[in-house]
Formats: structure tokens, C-alpha cells, sequence
């Protein structure tokens, strides 16, 4: 059975919800919606919560741990950044770690881990123990790839068979205070990042990932 769990709430009152598919094995964690200007990201990850629903039977030796949409204050206003106008995937305690000014666009916050959505993830991530972590963003200039952090390449070369997306160690720029480089690099639990292209509508989104998806929840690959 597919459980619904309430997180916490964010700054603006909306609820964060974390669906699981109960396991003693170690978990899978999805995660969607972390920049609110990336909403192709939430609606995939709500469709993979639809597809566990439908398929549960098929994934019941699974341990499965989505939320779709960590940054609802963002995706509400269409904003990068939280409520509190912090990069959520900047603020990561990280060894390289990086505040930058309030008004840029990769804002890490006050302080390394400083933001409750960042917290909650960190909690998940220390309660669980995920074998292996999968986050959904969005990229403009058709630069759609399959990212990986960490001991995750033969997984993202599997994702990568079928979506047709270029799998890639690094996304381009530095990303200091990234859930990838936190838990990825710095504690090996391999992580990849999905990139879906901004300008694809959602539905497209879905349909071009469904497969890839599966090949990551499905993967004997560790």
C-alpha cells in the first residue's frame, strides 16, 4: 500500500507531502519540485507517485520514497528559489558550500542547511538511508541529460537507454551546495540527477521519461 505522508509545511502554510511504498529493504528516494520555475519536474514526479498506485504489485519487494513537489512556495509563484529566496539546491551542507548575495539566482541562504525544505531532505536521507537517490530538474537550450553524482553511472547509463539523453559526470557549472554534491560525492550514495528540457510540455516530459524512470527503481544496479 501506498502511504501519504505530511513532512511539514512550508513558510506559506502549503502542506509537503512524501508518498512510500513500505519495505525493509533499503529505500529509493525520488525527489521533484525542488525549483519552482522547473514545473515539468513536479508533474513528473506526481506521475511517477500515479504509476506506483497503478503498479504496485509489481513493485512490492520496493521500498520507494517520492516527493514530488519539495519547493511549493516556488512552484506557486514560478520562482527558482523558496520562500525565503534561497536556492534550495545551493543549500546543502557541502564542503564547498557557498553563501553568494541574496539577490543571485544561486543564492545558498545564510547558512549551509539553513532551510526547511533542505532539512527535511537531510532528515529522509539520515532516517532511511537511501541506497540510491534520483532528483528531477528541468534545463533550458536543449541541454537534457542523464546527470550522475557519485557511484551512479552504470545507472544513469541505463536511464540513458531510454530516454535517449546524454548521460553526463557534471552538469556544465559549478554547483556548490547541491544535493548531488552532498550526498553523491561526499557520501558515495549514488545519485542521479534527471534533467528534463524546459521547453518540452509536461505531458512530453512523462512520456519520454516513464521508461527511464522504471530502469532507475527497477535497476539491480547499485
Amino acid at each position: 500500500m501506498l502511504k501519504t505522508h505530511m513532512l511539514a509545511t512550508s513558510a506559506e502554510g502549503r502542506p509537503i507531502h512524501a508518498y512510500e511504498l513500505e519495505n525493509e529493504s533499503p529505500a529509493i528516494l525520488i525527489v521533484g519540485g525542488m525549483h519552482g520555475d522547473e514545473p515539468q519536474s513536479a508533474f513528473v514526479a506526481d506521475r511517477i507517485v500515479e504509476l506506483l498506485q497503478t503498479r504496485i504489485g509489481d513493485m512490492m519487494h520496493e521500498h520507494l520514497i517520492v516527493v514530488p513537489q519539495l519547493n511549493p512556495d516556488g512552484l506557486e509563484r514560478g520562482s527558482r528559489k523558496n520562500s525565503r529566496e534561497v536556492d534550495i539546491n545551493r543549500n546543502f551542507p557541502t564542503a564547498n558550500w557557498s553563501q553568494n548575495e541574496p539577490d543571485d539566482a544561486y543564492y545558498g541562504g545564510p547558512s549551509a542547511g539553513s532551510e526547511p525544505e533542505t532539512q527535511l531532505i537531510l532528515e529522509l536521507i539520515r532516517r532511511h538511508g537511501p541506497r540510491r537517490i534520483l532528483t528531477v530538474h528541468c534545463i533550458d537550450g536543449e541541454r537534457q541529460c542523464v546527470n550522475f553524482d557519485g557511484p551512479a553511472e552504470a545507472l544513469a547509463r541505463a536511464m540513458a537507454k531510454e530516454n535517449g539523453y546524454e548521460v553526463r559526470s557534471d552538469i556544465g557549472h559549478a554547483t556548490p551546495g547541491s544535493l548531488g554534491t552532498w550526498a553523491g560525492y561526499e557520501r558515495q550514495i549514488p545519485t542521479v540527477t534527471l534533467e528534463l528540457p524546459a521547453d518540452e510540455t509536461d505531458e512530453k516530459c512523462w512520456q519520454d521519461n516513464r521508461d527511464a524512470v522504471m530502469s532507475f527503481i527497477q535497476a539491480a544496479i547499485e
